[in-house]
Protein backbone atom coordinates (compact mmCIF):
# COMPACT_ATOMS: atom_id res chain seq x y z
CA UNK A 1 0.00 0.00 0.00
CA UNK A 2 1.85 3.45 -1.02
CA UNK A 3 1.33 6.55 0.45
CA UNK A 4 0.02 9.62 -1.29
CA UNK A 5 3.06 12.04 -2.30
CA UNK A 6 2.87 14.60 0.09
CA UNK A 7 1.55 12.57 2.96
CA UNK A 8 3.52 12.97 6.16
CA UNK A 9 3.25 10.04 8.50
CA UNK A 10 2.58 11.17 12.35
CA UNK A 11 5.44 8.84 13.75
CA UNK A 12 7.88 11.15 15.27
CA UNK A 13 11.80 10.84 15.81
CA UNK A 14 13.27 12.61 18.29
CA UNK A 15 17.38 13.04 18.78
CA UNK A 16 18.81 15.16 21.65
CA UNK A 17 22.07 16.49 20.39
CA UNK A 18 23.33 18.82 23.26
CA UNK A 19 20.92 21.06 24.78
CA UNK A 20 18.64 21.19 21.20
CA UNK A 21 16.46 18.28 20.61
CA UNK A 22 15.36 17.79 16.91
CA UNK A 23 12.42 16.46 16.15
CA UNK A 24 11.91 14.90 12.31
CA UNK A 25 8.76 13.44 10.54
CA UNK A 26 9.53 10.05 8.81
CA UNK A 27 9.63 12.37 5.53
CA UNK A 28 12.21 14.80 6.29
CA UNK A 29 10.73 17.59 7.82
CA UNK A 30 12.67 18.72 11.00
CA UNK A 31 12.05 20.91 13.47
CA UNK A 32 14.71 22.40 16.17
CA UNK A 33 14.20 24.01 19.80
CA UNK A 34 15.59 23.85 22.73
CA UNK A 35 14.17 21.11 25.20
CA UNK A 36 11.57 22.91 27.62
CA UNK A 37 11.70 26.23 25.80
CA UNK A 38 8.87 28.41 25.43
CA UNK A 39 7.32 29.31 21.75
CA UNK A 40 8.29 32.41 20.20
CA UNK A 41 11.21 32.99 23.07
CA UNK A 42 14.49 33.94 22.18
CA UNK A 43 17.44 33.16 24.77
CA UNK A 44 19.56 36.18 25.57
CA UNK A 45 23.17 36.18 24.09
CA UNK A 46 26.06 38.25 24.87
CA UNK A 47 28.22 40.38 22.45
CA UNK A 48 30.12 36.80 21.05
CA UNK A 49 26.69 35.30 20.09
CA UNK A 50 26.65 32.90 22.79
CA UNK A 51 24.16 32.20 25.09
CA UNK A 52 24.42 33.75 28.31
CA UNK A 53 22.93 32.95 31.93
CA UNK A 54 20.56 35.74 33.53
CA UNK A 55 20.91 36.71 36.88
CA UNK A 56 17.14 36.04 38.70
CA UNK A 57 15.48 38.34 40.06
CA UNK A 58 16.73 37.37 43.49
CA UNK A 59 20.11 37.73 42.70
CA UNK A 60 19.62 41.68 41.16
CA UNK A 61 17.98 42.52 44.02
CA UNK A 62 20.17 41.23 46.65
CA UNK A 63 22.92 42.68 44.99
CA UNK A 64 20.95 45.89 44.54
CA UNK A 65 20.23 45.83 48.27
CA UNK A 66 23.68 44.53 49.57
CA UNK A 67 25.18 48.01 48.16
CA UNK A 68 22.58 50.21 50.32
CA UNK A 69 23.27 50.80 53.96
CA UNK A 70 21.36 48.68 56.18
CA UNK A 71 19.65 52.10 57.77
CA UNK A 72 17.83 52.33 54.12
CA UNK A 73 16.82 49.23 54.23
CA UNK A 74 13.61 48.01 55.60
CA UNK A 75 12.96 44.72 57.94
CA UNK A 76 11.42 42.55 55.23
CA UNK A 77 14.39 43.53 52.57
CA UNK A 78 17.04 42.52 55.16
CA UNK A 79 15.92 39.41 55.88
CA UNK A 80 15.13 38.74 52.38
CA UNK A 81 19.08 39.90 51.94
CA UNK A 82 20.42 37.63 54.47
CA UNK A 83 18.33 34.67 53.59
CA UNK A 84 20.23 35.08 49.72
CA UNK A 85 23.29 35.24 51.06
CA UNK A 86 23.29 32.71 53.33
CA UNK A 87 21.59 30.21 50.79
CA UNK A 88 24.59 31.32 48.60
CA UNK A 89 26.77 30.28 51.15
CA UNK A 90 25.81 27.33 51.86
CA UNK A 91 26.03 26.28 48.27
CA UNK A 92 29.31 27.66 47.87
CA UNK A 93 30.33 25.46 50.81
CA UNK A 94 28.81 22.24 49.70
CA UNK A 95 30.40 22.94 46.15
CA UNK A 96 33.68 23.22 47.80
CA UNK A 97 36.58 20.58 47.86
CA UNK A 98 36.90 20.31 51.64
CA UNK A 99 33.19 19.46 51.17
CA UNK A 100 33.57 17.24 48.90
CA UNK A 101 36.66 15.38 50.83
CA UNK A 102 34.24 15.39 53.88
CA UNK A 103 31.33 13.50 51.95
CA UNK A 104 33.91 11.38 50.40
CA UNK A 105 35.28 10.22 54.14
CA UNK A 106 32.01 9.67 55.41
CA UNK A 107 30.69 7.40 52.66
CA UNK A 108 33.54 5.56 53.66
CA UNK A 109 33.54 5.32 56.79
CA UNK A 110 29.48 4.27 56.53
CA UNK A 111 30.51 1.86 53.86
CA UNK A 112 32.77 0.14 56.76
CA UNK A 113 30.38 -0.05 59.37
CA UNK A 114 27.90 -1.67 56.97
CA UNK A 115 30.71 -4.34 56.59
CA UNK A 116 31.06 -4.90 59.88
CA UNK A 117 27.60 -5.11 60.45
CA UNK A 118 26.83 -7.33 57.63
CA UNK A 119 29.81 -9.53 58.71
CA UNK A 120 28.51 -9.47 62.41
CA UNK A 121 24.94 -10.60 61.02
CA UNK A 122 26.15 -13.57 59.31
CA UNK A 123 27.95 -14.72 62.05
CA UNK A 124 24.30 -14.36 64.00
CA UNK A 125 22.65 -16.21 61.19
CA UNK A 126 25.02 -19.19 61.66
CA UNK A 127 25.34 -19.25 65.28
CA UNK A 128 21.38 -19.34 65.33
CA UNK A 129 20.71 -22.11 62.36
CA UNK A 130 21.48 -25.90 62.81
CA UNK A 131 25.07 -26.10 61.93
CA UNK A 132 25.63 -23.31 64.74
CA UNK A 133 23.81 -25.56 67.34
CA UNK A 134 26.00 -28.95 65.78
CA UNK A 135 28.76 -26.50 66.44
CA UNK A 136 27.90 -25.73 70.00
CA UNK A 137 27.31 -28.85 71.02
CA UNK A 138 30.70 -30.01 69.82
CA UNK A 139 32.33 -27.02 71.73
CA UNK A 140 30.33 -28.09 75.31
CA UNK A 141 31.45 -31.58 74.75
CA UNK A 142 35.12 -30.63 74.78
CA UNK A 143 34.69 -28.11 77.98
Amino acid sequence: MSRPKGFLSLSWRHQLADDVIMTELEEGLMQYGVLGMKWGRRRPRGSDGRVTEVPSDDYVNSRKNKQRPLKALSTKEIQELNNRLQAERTAKDLQSAGALRKIKVGTAAVGTILAIGTTANAVIQIANSPVGDAIKKALAKRA
